[in-house]
């Protein structure tokens, strides 16, 4: 694998470090009065053409001071050409068909890119309200597609986990938090939706009537074909999405985009400026990601609305509004890159019961 990873120094300081001391000294001192018997000696010699201690020296270090010019020069031009990134494990020579990594913490850029995966990841500010977010441009392939990944095989609503470890445990390169149905499957005041992962349909009750109730149980349906598909809450059963051939299927809402619109809704309410998480699809096998951090100094949060307009504006034209708030996180290599604000004392991620990613491709 192809690692590099944002060093955090100037060229000035890696410069200095890749300086090499010269290894032999001068025995006679050239200042050294004591020494002019022997410098009278060395200049004749040199004169004639004779290779004294003193020409010796002086020649290795014309060359060592050649060479290590040359090095520090193509040392620059990496750092200058290469946005200050290091390479961690750059030998392309032994891996010609290795993963594209790069990490840089510091200028808010990862990426991941493999035999037809790319996972682009950009932080985003806006420092007049304060706001930070996380846009993740996601392509995938039908052998490796968008999937969902569970807390545990087994009733994955009662053993929660961190999402970086659901992440890591599952080999995702790319992790998103999800709907989060296990919060709603453990009330007796909310129902779960129709939930859906690979192929199972493990939750399957919407409330009756419309009304005001958060989350309106919207739905996302993802299929064999890669696209994702919107839907009202109780437009369709768990059966009849199975009968569709939904791989997956997530409930929270509401829907931020369908058929290349905007929901009508955004305009009215969902205003409060809160940690947020979406997902949208701009075309089969290639979807957009967006988690926004909030309650914190630093970034206060946003509506509903202003991430339908970011979607719109990159030709989304299928998302809806996933689980956000203490929930919200996005995984990057196992780590997560957004930070977590402060609710009740609370500064930490939430376990959740699954998570939504994409699967790094094993090098041959």
């Amino acid at each position: 694998m192809i690692t590099l990873r944002h060093s955090g120094r100037p060229w000035q300081e890696c410069h200095a470090k890749t300086s090499v001391p010269l290894s032999g000294e001068i025995s006679a001192p050239i200042n050294n009065p004591a020494a002019k018997p022997f410098r009278d000696i060395a200049k004749a010699r040199f004169t004639q053409g004779v290779k004294t201690p003193l020409r010796y020296a002086i020649e290795r270090f014309d060359v060592f001071a050649k060479r290590a010019t040359a090095m520090l020069f193509c040392l620059y031009m990496a750092c200058l050409f290469g946005g200050g990134a290091k390479a961690e494990e750059t030998d392309a020579t032994n891996a010609p068909d290795a993963p594209i990594v790069v990490v840089d913490d510091a200028g808010g850029y990862w990426l991941y890119e493999y035999q037809g995966v790319r996972v682009e990841i950009i932080r985003k500010t806006d420092e007049t309200i304060p706001l930070v977010w996380y846009e993740a441009d996601l392509r995938c392939t039908a052998e490796n597609p968008l999937r969902t990944a569970l807390s545990a095989e087994k009733y994955p609503a009662k053993h929660l986990q961190k999402p970086d470890t659901i992440a890591k445990k599952q080999g995702l390169v790319y992790a998103q938090t999800d709907d989060f149905f296990g919060d709603r499957a453990n009330s007796y005041s909310q129902k779960p939706g129709v939930v859906i992962r690979n192929g199972q349909l493990l939750y399957d009750s919407v409330y009756r009537k419309a009304g005001k109730a958060f989350p309106p149980l919207d739905a996302l349906a993802l299929f064999p074909d890669g696209t994702l598909e919107c839907f009202g809450a109780g437009e369709y059963t768990g059966v009849q999405y199975l009968a569709m051939e939904a791989t997956d299927v997530f409930s929270f809402g509401p829907i931020l985009i369908r058929d290349g619109v905007m929901d009508a809704r955004l305009g009215k309410g969902y205003a409060d400026r809160e940690p947020r998480s979406a997902i949208g699809m701009i075309a089969p096998w290639h979807y957009l990601g967006i988690v926004v951090e909030g309650r914190h100094s630093g970034s206060i949060g946003c509506g509903l609305k202003t991430i339908a307009e970011w979607m719109l504006a990159c030709g989304v034209t299928e998302a809806l509004n996933l689980d956000g708030g203490q929930t919200a996180a996005m995984i990057f290599q196992g780590r997560q890159l957004n930070l977590t604000g402060r609710y009740k004392r609370n500064t930490s991620v939430r376990s959740v019961s699954g998570v939504l990613g994409i699967a790094g491709v094993a090098a041959p």
